[in-house]
């Protein structure tokens, strides 16, 4: 059962990301023709301000999670009802905060430039509304029923998508993004819940002591503050880097972000697997150590796969897609490299999002804040020095690929000494990604002279090799219960 959840899960949330790609292809061509590149740079970085906002939910989502999952796990939905109710409550003060403090910002950018006021306060108002989903999708993560969060996120992105090209069209410019973000999240919001109503009846119970044990919830969520805080400041790092580093800050920073925005829906969905099948290792974990180890084993195997997957996908079809699809204003020298550097690091990425995921369940939080920050250290550092140097987004890309190259070093020998992985497991994992990376930058060059075929290669093999991967993995996953089952059936025969 738990390998079908996971399998529907990975399923529904690959094809969301999916379409989602290709109407973002859709989307960022109209809009990359519309808008001027600082329109687009201002845009993202105001993005990774009001993107902190996050860190103010204290990492209590994530807590409240697992902790509902393990509590349904043990068939207590008194305590499940009772974790839920102490981050819905929560969650409902902040979110109020966060609105005045959205109004307040805008009143005051407003006097400045309307325009910019108008984008802040659109993307201020999709923050808050993510944020006022986690509850909601919380309960359904710790229902092991991820996978309708999933589909309700894609049919939002989807319909952002088609909204955003409607408000293009009625004249908004860069505002046609941020307002049908909002428009489709507070949709999001209100889809959740509805599901949750009809699907979590444990979270409908009445809690006589809502904040009993909050204060032990708060301790757990520290650390993962630290990793979100570290996290942060690794993703949204660039626009600060490029103004430290170099002239027209707001230009190069587009260009990143239109070359970056493709490979980051690629990384998503390769931690699709992770994020669906973290919830059944955390109950396995609950009942059984070594099976839950076991079944982290297997699920990190498969998220290699799709990392190489990732890699060759990336490798092969990113130069072309900017080069045709958003027109030559985006285009870079030495595009193929650039689309390595850019492959590997989200591989890098891929491999990551899965140690980290299981940091927390095993209670090596801190592990997990080390690594964040080894990561965001590395990253900031090299990006300074290769943007100053002149290597433009390619050097930034490549300080992504180092600083996550280091988390997996670290993170490495933290799950080996747990038992999780063996010690050249993750070694091999990330030579075989270096050595796709080189093959997908080879059949580039090959193809660069035939432009758009070289996509066309680049999906259909990546499409192969993820499917025969996946397929693998839960065949060999479904033999090695089939022949634990024999066994079992064995000994109680003996």
């Amino acid at each position: 059962m738990a390998m079908r959840q996971i399998a529907l899960g990975t399923a529904v949330s690959g094809l969301g990301i999916v379409s989602t790609l290709l109407s973002n292809l859709w989307l960022m061509r109209l809009v990359a023709a519309e808008a001027t590149k600082d329109e687009i740079g201002l845009l993202m970085t105001v993005n990774s301000i009001i993107g902190s906002f996050g860190l103010l939910q204290l990492g209590l989502d994530l807590v409240a999670a697992q902790r509902i999952t393990v509590a349904l796990g043990r068939n207590d939905s008194v305590e499940a009802s009772r974790f839920y109710c102490q981050y819905r409550l929560f969650n409902r003060w902040l979110t109020a905060g966060l609105l005045i403090v959205n109004v307040a910002a805008v009143a005051i950018v407003y006097q400045h430039d309307p325009r910019t006021a108008a984008m802040v306060g659109l993307s201020g108002l999709y923050m808050i509304s993510s944020i006022a989903s986690t509850p909601d999708a919380a309960a359904l993560y710790g229902s092991q029923l991820l996978y309708i969060a999933s589909a309700i996120r894609t049919l939002a992105a989807l319909a952002m998508t088609f909204l955003g090209v409607l408000f293009l069209h009625l004249g908004t410019g860069i505002l046609c993004l941020p307002l049908s973000h909002a428009i489709c999240q507070i949709g999001c919001v209100i889809a959740m819940s509805w599901f949750r109503l009809n699907r979590c009846p444990w979270s409908l119970g009445k809690v006589i002591e809502p904040w009993l044990g909050f204060a032990n919830q708060l301790k757990l969520a520290m650390a993962i503050v630290g990793t979100s805080l570290l996290g942060v400041i690794e993703v949204g790092c660039e626009p600060f880097i490029f103004q430290a580093a170099c002239a027209e800050s707001l230009a190069l920073t587009a260009l990143y972000t239109l070359w970056l925005r493709f490979p980051t829906l690629s990384v998503n969905f390769g931690a699709t697997l992770t994020n669906n099948a973290v919830p059944a290792i955390i109950k396995k974990l609950a009942a059984d150590r070594g099976a839950g180890l076991r079944m982290y084993g297997l699920m990190f195997i498969a998220v290699a796969c799709t990392a190489c997957s990732v890699v060759l996908g990336i490798s092969v079809w990113l130069t072309p897609v900017v080069k045709h699809w958003l027109s030559g204003a985006y285009d870079v020298p030495s595009g193929t490299g650039v689309a390595a550097l850019f492959a590997i690091g989200s591989g890098f990425k891929t491999v990551n999002h899965s140690m980290l995921g299981i940091c927390h369940p095993l209670g090596r939080s801190s592990a997990a804040v080390l690594a964040g920050g080894v990561t965001s250290t590395v990253k900031v550092l090299a990006g300074l020095l290769f943007v100053a140097l002149g290597w433009g987004i390619g050097g930034m890309a490549l300080g992504l690929a180092l600083g996550q190259f280091a988390s997996i070093a670290w993170l490495s020998f933290v799950l080996t000494r747990e038992g999780a992985l063996r010690w050249f497991v993750a070694p091999v994992a990330m030579a075989a990604l270096l050595a796709v990376a080189v093959l997908g930058y080879l059949v580039a060059q090959w193809t660069e002279r035939f432009d758009i075929v070289g996509t066309g290669i680049g999906i259909g093999v990546t499409a192969l090799v993820l499917l025969a991967a996946l397929t693998g993995v839960f065949r060999f996953a479904r033999a090695k219960r089939n022949r634990s089952n024999l066994t079992t059936d064995h000994a109680t025969a003996g």
